[in-house]
């Protein structure tokens, strides 16, 4: 026996879209994307660390051609640079989780607020 389920759809008028990826929206993912490279490559899952790290930088090269970022681009090439440290075989660089979550946090609860 074949059964027929009929849906009406009621369309809303004007919907919310997420597809404009603000430089704060950016800003946010990438602190948690960030957080979790870190957090793997602390863990020694260096695959799943690689993965993050490749959607961070991604994230990165779309912050730097923002015509909105302004002096952004120095942070940027820093974080760049702290994550790159952070992959290679010897970090220089020192940064917590607390650094990082001080650093991005403001970036997050401004999304949140939108």
């Amino acid at each position: 026996m074949r059964y027929t389920a009929l849906v009406k759809i009621k369309l809303i008028s004007n919907p919310i879209t997420c597809t404009e990826r603000t430089t704060v929206f950016l800003m946010a993912n990438l602190g948690s994307e960030m957080t979790r490279c870190l957090d793997l490559e602390k863990r020694r899952q260096r695959e799943e660390a690689e993965k993050s790290a490749k959607r961070a930088f991604r994230i990165m090269d779309q912050l730097e051609v923002r015509p909105d970022i302004g002096t952004g681009k120095q942070e940027a090439a820093i974080l760049r640079n702290i994550l790159q440290d952070a992959l290679s075989q010897a970090p220089k660089y020192r940064v917590s989780e607390q650094e990082l979550a001080t650093y991005f946090l403001p970036f997050a609860r401004k999304v949140l607020a939108t």
